[in-house]
């Protein structure tokens, strides 16, 4: 909706000054939608029902609102300008979309001042600069690239790797950067890229708690997993307060990287040690899904009656099967009543997820379970390919797409990571797949 008091309070007289033939409230509602979207935006792209299709209408509504302010021009710029007086992410990623796509260096300094005083934008210019594309970019990452601002190296260094671009010799600059910020930005566009050349980097990177986690992650979408398999344990099993999606980086790589019966010692002991809680119940779920052993399986259809855990179990079973729960009608018709002590489950990462029907569940998999080979890995209903990766970035919701695009580089190491993040018609004409 158009906000109000921009239209009427005197701050708002210089920003209706540059309205021109625009109609103020028509503009200012495409600079808020294209702020809100991204916002949605930033949960999609993890989301566990989200499909590419499904992103792709999405990235519509957000291009169709930033050639909007395209055509608004100086308004437009105005419009943003103002937004940032209390800065937040969405209307940062408006700004600088809007900057990028109307070649103003100007307002493109400013958003860069904002990201150095407030770190935690910095994200939504990163994402701002991976939006739009590689064309718009060109003669505004070199310098960026070239100057000793960590903040304006960090974030040239994450465009050249969401467009799949290799900065060349300011990688290796970057790598020795005094800056952690500019290190771990530099050692992602390492693994991203498959620079098996700047592995060194990534081995020194495990000695520095900042960067551990990067440079674990490195070594293991670069073929060289064994140094680094220790810190991604530590990470991952930590019994320490750790934000979920830091674990979860963590869990991903350790257990596409490691062999299949130490990952299963791996998961059995975990799992003994949550009965003692000692360590979080869903990483052990969500490590089964990973492992893709089918032993676990009736082990992950027994959780799922616990409301806290049923839909973690219901999804690793799923990384496991391939079986889209909610395509077979094997969720339960309406949730199940949660007491006061399980509040925190309204707050799960997993919502979106469906609730599975044991019972339902248990019947499927007694008439499917003799189509999986024990003694082997599967990852959504078949063994780990190239094949089967390329086939689940092109049909399977995003996470299960994050996840097939690391499995793919650590099966080719060296091979570029997919990125799943990317604008959704970009991905579509990289796997061919129809808008």
């Amino acid at each position: 909706m158009p906000d109000a008091a921009l239209q009427s309070s005197p701050a708002a007289t210089p920003v209706h000054a540059a309205a021109g033939g625009c109609v103020p409230a028509v503009v200012i509602q495409h600079a808020d939608e294209v702020a809100a979207l991204r916002q949605i935006r930033s949960v999609h792209v993890r989301a566990p029902q989200v499909n590419l299709r499904d992103l792709r209408r999405l990235d519509d509504r957000i291009a169709a609102h930033v050639d909007a302010l395209s055509i608004a021009g100086r308004f437009a710029t105005a419009c943003c300008t103002h937004a940032l007086e209390r800065p937040t992410t969405g209307p940062v990623f408006a700004a600088a979309v809007h900057a990028i796509h109307s070649q103003d260096s100007a307002a493109l300094e400013r958003l860069l001042a904002v990201a150095g005083a407030l770190p935690a934008l910095v994200p939504a210019l990163v994402s701002a600069f991976g939006w739009v594309s590689a064309q718009r970019l060109r003669g505004l990452v070199r310098p960026l690239l070239d100057t000793t601002d960590p903040v304006r190296i960090a974030v040239g260094l994450a465009a050249c790797r969401l467009h799949q671009v290799d900065p060349g010799e300011p990688l290796r600059a970057a790598l020795k950067h005094r800056s952690a910020l500019v290190r771990a930005q530099a050692l992602r566009v390492v693994a991203t890229l498959g620079r098996a050349d700047c592995i060194d980097h990534a081995r020194v990177a495990l000695a520095d708690p900042a960067l551990a986690l990067d440079g674990a992650w490195a070594l293991c979408l670069l073929g060289q997993p064994d140094e680094a398999l220790p810190v991604l344990r530590a990470f991952a099993f930590d019994e320490s307060p750790m934000p979920e999606t830091m674990r979860t980086a963590a869990l991903v790589p350790l257990m596409l990287s490691l062999p299949f019966e130490p990952a299963q010692a791996l998961v059995r002991s975990a799992a003994a040690t949550t009965r003692r809680k000692r360590v979080r119940e869903r990483t052990v779920l969500r490590a089964c899904g990973l492992l893709g052993d089918v032993q676990f399986v009736p082990w992950l259809i027994a959780r799922m009656d616990e409301t806290l855990h049923a839909r973690a179990a219901g999804e690793a079973f799923s990384w496991i099967t391939g079986a889209d729960l909610a395509e077979l009608g094997l969720e339960r018709s309406q949730e199940p009543p949660r007491r006061a002590r399980d509040a925190a489950a309204t707050l799960d990462p997993q919502e979106g997820l469906p609730w599975p029907n044991r019972e339902a569940v248990q019947s499927w998999w007694a008439e499917h379970a003799p189509a999986f080979s024990a003694g082997t890995r599967h990852f959504m209903g078949a063994p780990p390919s190239m094949a089967h990766c390329e086939h689940i970035l092109r049909s399977r919701p995003q996470r299960q797409r994050a996840i097939a695009a690391q499995q793919a580089c650590i099966l080719r190491p060296g091979l570029r990571l997919f990125n799943t993040q990317a604008p959704a018609w970009r991905q579509q004409r990289l796997l061919e797949v129809p808008a």
